[in-house]
């Protein structure tokens, strides 16, 4: 959200937000263990596949991608979860499709050249597949987000009910 946003309130306070409740030091206290576990899960699949072929190159971008973004959800939703059900496309969704869709398809679309953009002054011709295209990328990203805080909302009601008497 600090990348993707204009700069000004909301920038401001995500930045915060981010700062002091994910890389701030009592965050990094309370969150040591998930970060344990994170570097414990790099190292076993390194070892695995060193085991595996000494000699193959490591895809270190997919292996820290997949581990990053599940301490990630840990962090968001408090448990780490292999797919989701989103009622908006209707099916569950595995883990590598979610990193496409928060992850890769916002960086894909920011980067995404229209041809409109060399020529202001054609601005009012429409490009209907790159249109089409972004706002695929964001209906999906907000089916999705919907979706996980549906999931977080789901999981704070069960915990208040197991507090409970």
């Amino acid at each position: 959200m600090v990348a993707m946003s204009d700069y000004g309130d909301l920038h401001n306070m995500v930045k915060r937000n981010k700062l002091t409740s994910i890389l701030g030091p009592n965050a990094q206290k309370q969150n040591h263990h998930l970060r344990s576990n994170m570097i414990d899960s790099v190292l076993d699949q390194l070892h695995a596949h060193i085991k595996e072929d000494a000699l193959e190159a490591v895809n270190l971008r997919g292996v820290f991608k997949e581990e990053l973004f599940k301490l990630g959800l840990r962090q968001a939703l408090g448990k780490d979860t292999e797919s989701i059900y989103v009622a908006e496309l209707g099916k569950s969704l595995s883990r590598s499709e979610i990193i496409v869709i928060l992850m890769v398809d916002p960086m894909m679309g920011a980067i995404e050249v229209d041809w409109r953009d060399f020529f202001p002054y054609l601005r009012w011709v429409p490009n209907k597949a790159i249109e089409d295209k972004i706002e695929g990328m964001a209906y999906r990203r907000n089916a999705m987000t919907r979706a996980l805080i549906e999931e977080q909302k789901k999981r704070i009601k069960w915990r208040e009910n197991q507090l409970l008497p």
